[in-house]
């Protein structure tokens, strides 16, 4: 409204802005964080247990010699899946570090007391996007190699 002068001065908001910006990226890492390691591990421990079942199973039938071929597609595919569910971890710490670095850039200290201030274009969106979306992928294929496993061994077996 004309006249009324502004609730909080651009000082204030700045403050504001950046104590909330920094509560939101503590939040969001240490969820996701969470999350992340475990479904990681999950996936990881998933593939691990299928390649010890197969190497069990593989031990039983040793002396069959068509024995190694049954399990050897199963276990190339336990193999990628566990190849991949690690590739998830590393691209997604990647995707953090961009994170990171996204909110140091938008919420810097200089906000605080430069009145006239005015936030920086952000370089670490494509980072984000791509290590995102990298992420998603490793992580899917990852899981698709466990349905992939069952079905090589039950349509060799």
């Amino acid at each position: 409204m004309p006249g009324k002068p502004p609730m909080m001065n651009k000082r204030e908001i700045h403050t504001l802005y950046y104590q909330e910006v920094k509560e939101s990226q503590r939040a969001v890492f240490e969820l996701q964080a969470h999350y992340g390691k475990w479904l990681i591990t999950t996936l990881s421990l998933i593939h691990a247990g299928g390649l010890f079942g197969l190497f069990a199973l593989l031990d039983r039938v040793v002396d069959d010699p068509n024995a190694i071929g049954v399990v050897a597609a199963p276990a190339w595919a336990l193999i990628a899946g566990l190849l991949l569910s690690l590739l998830t971890g590393f691209v997604t710490w990647l995707n953090w570090t961009y994170l990171f670095e996204h909110y140091s850039q938008n919420a810097p200290l200089q906000m605080l007391w430069d009145e006239d201030y005015t936030f920086p274009k952000l370089e670490t969106a494509r980072g984000i996007l791509i290590t995102y979306w990298l992420s998603m992928i490793f992580g899917f294929s990852s899981a698709a190699c466990i349905p992939v496993a069952a079905f090589l061994l039950f349509a060799i077996a």
